[in-house]
């Protein structure tokens, strides 16, 4: 689904870095029926997974390009529904994040940054009676400001 994610990011050597970012998507979700709905269902179930992180990383130049390999944690946000209804399951609220961006310079502050993240979320097995699994992939394009 999509998504939005903002970070701050600075390095603190020649060419390690640190790096906070925020990221949310859309709502993800589903028709559910069975024995774990309530009533039976069929509802409708939701969750959004926001993650904050705190990665630290190194850049690697390649040329014209970088590429940034950064990992860390994340303090996982989020609490799914079924129908108007919360679910008291574990959703998770701790993950490892691992990545990688992409940097190409478009002019003296401005980067065009693909990236990509995956992270593992310690869910409990009860998540997965709620359709939730323990990873969680992002993949996008952003752009980088200096200051």
């Amino acid at each position: 689904v999509p998504g939005l994610a903002i970070g701050v990011e600075g390095f603190i050597a020649k060419r390690w870095l640190l790096a906070g970012e925020l990221s949310t998507t859309t709502s993800l979700q589903a028709t559910q029926s069975g024995r774990f709905v309530p009533g039976g269902g069929p509802a409708l179930a939701t969750h959004r997974d926001t993650l904050v992180s705190l990665l630290s990383g190194a850049e690697v130049p390649i040329g014209a390009l970088a590429l940034e390999f950064k990992g860390g944690i994340s303090l996982v946000l989020g609490k799914p529904e079924q129908g108007d209804l919360p679910v008291n399951q574990d959703s998770g609220r701790f993950g490892l994040t691992l990545g990688v961006d992409g940097v190409a310079r478009l002019g003296e502050k401005l980067d065009l940054v693909p990236s990509f993240r995956y992270t593992h979320v310690w869910r409990g097995g009860d998540a997965l009676y709620v359709g939730l699994g323990d990873e969680i992939i992002r993949a996008g394009v952003g752009v980088r400001f200096w200051l």
